[in-house]
């Protein structure tokens, strides 16, 4: 099974979020526009697993969520990978991301001690992949997206879980589907 550990965004902000780029993507280059519905934060990518390590994987993952408090996120500002260049990949950002990222650093420090699960080289950072270019947008485009969102998006709202999914690659795209959730403390 191909998996991820991530965050689910509420429904309300990925709908101001799809609502947003709609009116948007009609004036610029082609992307695969990833929609709303599949809008989430992914905090380690664990590729293919086979299905005899799911209870470890859970009881592990439920062990780190467990040690963390509810904590607030608000979307804003939008960006593209990589920096400097054309456009590959457009992202929504977080106000403040410390918690994601302290959540993150023990998610994917946990993997690695318990299951081996090598953490990317790269820093995290906390985004919404909200489009993969088809070819690598010109700077100037990717420049015009990012002005279109130049403040907070949405509500903010307060991350209670998370949740392992199963990725399943389709002619559409990855279809999605939540395997296990694991409370934060206090969350429901």
């Amino acid at each position: 099974m191909r998996l991820f550990v991530g965050i689910a965004i509420p429904s309300s902000v990925r709908g101001e979020v799809g609502s947003r780029n709609a009116a948007l993507r009609r004036r610029l280059p082609a992307a695969r526009w990833v929609p709303a519905e599949k809008l989430h934060f992914t905090l380690s990518f664990l590729g293919e697993i086979q299905g005899d390590v799911l209870p470890t994987l859970a009881a592990s993952l439920e062990t780190v969520f467990a040690r963390r408090r509810p904590f607030g996120l608000q979307l804003a500002g939008a960006g593209f990978f990589p920096p400097g260049r054309g456009a590959r990949v457009l992202w929504l950002g977080v106000e403040d991301g410390n918690a994601l990222r302290a959540l993150q650093s023990e998610v994917a420090g946990q993997l690695k001690a318990e299951l081996g699960v090598e953490p990317e080289a790269r820093p995290y950072h906390p985004h919404l992949t909200l489009a993969r270019c088809t070819r690598p947008w010109p700077r100037r485009a990717a420049v015009s997206w990012v002005g279109a969102f130049p403040s907070r998006v949405g509500e903010p709202f307060e991350v209670r879980a998370g949740h392992l999914f199963r990725s399943r690659l389709g002619r559409r795209g990855a279809a999605y589907e939540i395997l296990e959730t694991f409370p934060l403390a206090g969350g429901s």
